[in-house]
This record gives C-alpha cells, sequence and structure tokens, in this order.
C-alpha cells in the first residue's frame, strides 16, 4: 500500500508539472507560465490544470509580453488560455498584446480587483465570460481587429452595470460593440451608426422584437445575436457587404423573416450561406438626394492604388486600400461618407478607432467627405 501511494503522488506531481512547458518574469515583475502551442508559439495558461492552487497567484498591474525567451529560443505569445487568470483577485491591471489571438473563456473570470483592460490592434477573440464578474473593471480598450466577442465576456462587471453605458436603458455598447439588448425591448430596434459588431447573443431571448436596422457600419454579428427572438420577422440591413455571421444568429426566428438589403447588394446576400437562407429584398435606389460634388471633382491617388479618390480631409488623416475595404487612419471620433462616383451616398460612419475598416461593395473608384472639418491637406496612405 505505501509503495502505491508513493506512485499515485508522483503521478499527481507530474501531471501539475506538465500543466506548462516553462515559466517567465514578465517586465512587469509577475511570473507567468505557457505551453508551447507550435513553432516559436506559446499560450499563457494557469499553472496546476486550470487553477492556481499552490502557486503565487498574480497581482498589481500586469503587462503580457508579445514576445518570451526561453533556453535561447523566442517565442510569441499567441493566446491567453482558458481559465489562466480566473479568481487572481489581486490583479488590477492588465494589458494584452497584438499578438495574442484570442483571450479564452474564464481566462480573467472573477478578478474582483481589476479595473483596466486594454487589448491591442491585433486581438481578435474574447471568448464566453472572459471577464465575467470582474466587479470592478470600468475601463476597457477593445482594437478594430475584433472580430467576435463571447457570450457574458464582460457580463457582471462595473462596466455592464453602469446606466451610462447603456443606451435608453436598453443597448449596452462597448467599443463599436453592442454587447447586450433587453429582453423587455418591444417592437422596433434601431441597432446605432458606429457599431461593427453584435456580440454573440446579444439579444437573445428578446421575443417582442418585431424589427431590426443594422446600421452600414456593421461587420460582424455574432453566434446567437438573435436566438430565440420568435417576433422578429424583419431585419433592414444598411451594410453594403454582407456582415459575418456566426452560428445560429437568427436561430428561432420566423423562416418567414425578411432581410431588407441596399439598393445593388442583393446578389452579395444571396450569394451568402448565412443571409441566403431568408428573402433578400432590395431596397428602393431612390433614397437620398444625389451628393453634388466640389469642384474641380477629387482626382483619383496615383498608382499603385487607383481606386479611390479623396476630397477635402482633415488635417492627420491618412488611407489605404487593405483587401476589400479601405482603412482610415488618425480619424477617431470624426463622422466621414463614402460616395460612388455617381454622387450616391454609400454610407454614413463615424471613426470609432484610430484605425476605421470601411467595407467598399467592389474595386472601383469612390469619393470620401469628412462633412464637418474644411481643410484640405495631402493624403498619405496608412503606415
Amino acid at each position: 500500500m505505501k509503495k502505491l501511494l508513493i506512485l499515485l503522488a508522483f503521478v499527481a506531481a507530474t501531471a501539475v508539472a506538465s500543466a506548462f512547458s516553462f515559466s517567465v518574469e514578465v517586465p512587469s515583475g509577475q511570473t507567468i507560465y505557457l505551453t508551447v502551442t507550435g513553432d516559436a508559439a506559446v499560450k499563457v495558461v494557469s499553472p496546476a490544470a486550470l487553477s492556481w492552487s499552490g502557486y503565487t497567484r498574480p497581482s498589481g498591474r500586469l503587462d503580457i509580453p508579445a514576445t518570451v525567451s526561453h533556453e535561447g529560443t523566442v517565442y510569441s505569445v499567441t493566446a491567453i488560455d482558458h481559465f489562466a487568470f480566473q479568481q487572481c483577485y489581486g490583479l488590477t491591471a492588465v494589458s494584452i498584446p497584438g499578438s495574442v489571438v484570442y483571450v479564452g473563456q474564464r481566462a480573467f473570470a472573477e478578478d474582483t480587483m481589476l479595473t483596466s483592460v486594454v487589448l491591442a490592434e491585433g486581438v481578435q477573440r474574447v471568448d464566453q465570460m472572459a471577464f465575467h464578474m470582474c466587479s470592478s473593471l470600468d475601463t476597457i480598450v477593445l482594437p478594430t481587429s475584433l472580430v467576435r466577442i463571447g457570450v457574458s465576456a464582460f457580463e457582471s462587471t462595473a462596466y455592464y452595470f453602469n446606466p451610462d453605458n447603456w443606451i435608453d436603458n436598453v443597448m449596452l455598447t462597448l467599443g463599436g460593440w453592442l454587447l447586450r439588448g433587453s429582453p423587455s425591448i418591444v417592437g422596433d430596434v434601431a441597432v446605432p451608426e458606429g457599431t461593427v459588431g453584435l456580440a454573440n447573443n446579444a439579444f437573445y431571448f428578446c421575443q417582442t422584437i418585431a424589427k431590426v436596422q443594422l446600421p452600414a457600419s456593421l461587420l460582424h454579428v455574432g453566434e446567437g445575436a438573435f436566438k430565440e427572438c420568435y417576433a422578429l420577422d424583419t431585419v433592414e440591413v444598411a451594410a453594403l457587404l454582407p456582415p459575418t455571421l456566426g452560428d445560429d444568429s437568427f436561430e428561432g426566428a420566423p423562416q418567414s423573416m425578411t432581410v431588407v438589403v441596399p439598393c445593388g447588394a442583393g446578389d452579395a446576400y444571396s450569394a451568402h450561406s448565412g443571409w441566403s437562407r431568408y428573402a433578400i429584398v432590395e431596397a428602393s435606389c431612390g433614397g437620398d438626394e444625389p451628393w453634388v460634388p466640389v469642384n474641380p471633382m477629387p482626382q483619383p491617388l496615383p498608382n499603385p492604388l487607383p481606386q479611390l479618390a479623396i476630397g477635402d480631409l482633415p488635417p492627420l488623416v491618412s488611407v489605404a486600400v487593405v483587401g476589400d475595404g479601405l482603412q482610415v487612419c488618425h480619424a477617431e471620433g470624426l463622422e466621414l461618407e463614402v460616395y460612388d462616383m455617381m454622387g450616391r451616398r454609400l454610407m454614413t460612419v463615424r471613426a470609432a478607432a484610430s484605425v476605421q475598416q470601411l467595407p467598399l461593395p467592389a474595386a472601383g473608384l469612390y469619393v470620401l467627405r469628412f462633412p464637418s472639418v474644411g481643410a484640405s491637406v495631402k493624403v498619405s496612405y496608412c503606415k
């Protein structure tokens, strides 16, 4: 029996030790634990199989580095694993670098002294309940690179409970994302312009919503965003390019639900595997009065990027074509309009970050206009 107990103790100690590959001390003074996930890549983990039992929990301000060195190898920190810092009650502030692709499920849950979180450009996902029950957390900075916010990621935080962060007491917004709509919403709801994403389950179980208007700025609709919205029969989408859809974004909505899209966008929505499940109807091409362009007409940018025509731009603004869209830099807080060369306004967006991504319907010549700013300056590309 004694030999058996010794063997069991050895096995248990080995299991704990194998919960991480190595540990390092970070510049902010704490020790973090990491597991190698690939060639020169690591994720931050909890040291003892999803807990900190037997280890000193980090406290104070934690700055997670983008890279760490171990035995002569430099590793990129690409993820914060599930439960990595759960119940680290002494943490007060956290910064997460852009090398991190995702912040895992309950990664910082129940860190009750945490007041500030900054996610750098590059972070793409914040998973389910990542900061759940961080009761002191009231300062949260999100990057424009974010494409997914999981269910209850920021629920039961100081930010969540602050009524100033709720629009008309029914919609909670954060950094261009709509986190939660109150189940008390009745009838029609208009998601505010400038919203780039709906978090997973954002309007879950809002059973009395009949129509929702989604803005031109919208890029992402999360998983189950309108799940069990049984009365939802009309969705009006102002975005020319179909926003991405998560799994079961409209699960439980009537099969007869109609999706009204902008003039000329019907084919794009009909070709989309998610949106095409519903009846797609194009809006009238009448709409706003045509914009009368300034004289002379703006000239295209020089090669190799001739797709854009630039009019009056405020100081410090630069633009760049990236993939299927346009990046506008250094225009945070400014309203901008995008027109086609027939003078039709395609979208109006208030830049929510220093690098704002704008979807364009197709390759071509466009006009950017800042209605509230009259200064003309030279245009440069995003650096």
